[in-house]
């Protein structure tokens, strides 16, 4: 039989495949020692030793106006809803509307109550404080509850305008160029 010559190409890329061969048993061959994490160094200061400060977190009542004041909103004006409100049978609503959430088909009421300080988001049906949301618009709540029906309205003060569509100049499509077929002589 007769064997082939190799040619250079195939020759470099048999010495590539022989190194990375080479390679991967080295890899597996050494073993790889247990990594310890580095132990916290301590900071030196005029020739002694001092142990890096605990973080201490601010208490959560810090954090009390920014809770008031709407993150998307561009004034970040400070929310006002119907805070103790009676309806018809007199019954007190302390929920605020925060915003509202639409994706889709799902709605989804962010409401405030001192129940839940925290704003918390409730489903088209589903109640918070006795209270049942029992539709969910873009600008405004409505929660039926104790005999009572209240509408929830955004702060209008707040509420950030819809964007306004930017008109996309019409460019005029050139005229359309006629090329005359080549004449071919009659037989």
């Amino acid at each position: 039989m007769m064997a082939l010559p190799f040619t250079r190409l195939q020759a470099k890329l048999a010495v590539i495949c022989a190194a990375l061969a080479a390679l991967i048993v080295v890899t597996l061959a050494v073993p790889i020692p247990d990594w310890q994490g580095s132990p916290v160094h301590l900071m030196m200061h005029q020739g002694r030793e001092i142990a890096p400060d605990e973080f201490q977190a601010p208490p959560p009542d810090s954090f009390a106006s920014i809770e008031t004041r709407p993150v998307f909103s561009p004034t970040r004006a400070p929310i006002h809803g119907e805070e103790g409100g009676a309806g018809e049978s007199g019954a007190l609503l302390d929920l605020t509307l925060v915003g509202v959430i639409l994706d889709g088909g799902a709605r989804f009421a962010v409401l405030r109550s001192p129940a839940h300080p925290l704003a918390t988001a409730v489903a088209l049906g589903a109640t918070i404080d006795g209270w049942q949301v029992t539709l969910i618009e873009n600008d405004h709540v409505v929660v039926r509850g104790e005999g009572s029906e209240h509408d929830l309205r955004l702060n209008p003060a707040s509420a950030v305008p819809p964007p306004q569509p930017t008109p996309v100049p019409q460019q005029q499509p050139p005229p359309p160029q006629f090329l005359s077929a080549p004449q071919t002589p009659a037989q």
